[in-house]
């Protein structure tokens, strides 16, 4: 799938992709493995975005491409209003298992969670 590349300027050449993180969720904001848990942004998150939207100038792209989570959408909607973007399957958020939406303190001293962190995030 060209996701909407048939835009590209063929002439040009040059392709500038740019990645962008969503704001802040709650879960965020509490320290938590926030995965696959489909989290709106939080109030706060969006009043950043908000403020960052009003103090900067930001590109225009030709294609927004997001991930299906709510706080992708959400953060998309706010950078780039009235906008179009397509949704995109496969930008979805790791799997946190059962470390899933726990923060450091509910898994301190958890010999499974040192594990994944010893691993860099790649045991578990």
């Amino acid at each position: 799938m060209n996701y909407g590349m048939n835009d590209y300027d063929q002439k040009n050449r040059e392709l500038q992709i740019y990645f962008i993180r969503h704001g802040f969720t709650k879960g965020n904001e509490e320290g938590r493995y926030v995965g696959r848990t489909d989290e709106s942004l939080s109030e706060t998150g969006r009043n950043k975005l908000s403020e960052i939207v009003w103090n900067a100038t930001y590109m225009t792209p030709n294609v927004i491409l997001v991930s299906p989570m709510k706080r992708c959408i959400e953060t998309a909607e706010i950078i780039f209003p009235g906008r179009k973007y397509t949704i995109v399957e496969d930008f979805r958020e790791c799997d946190f298992g059962q470390f899933e939406y726990r923060n450091y303190s509910e898994l301190n001293g958890s010999l499974e969670y040192q594990k994944f962190i010893d691993s860099n995030g790649m045991a578990g």
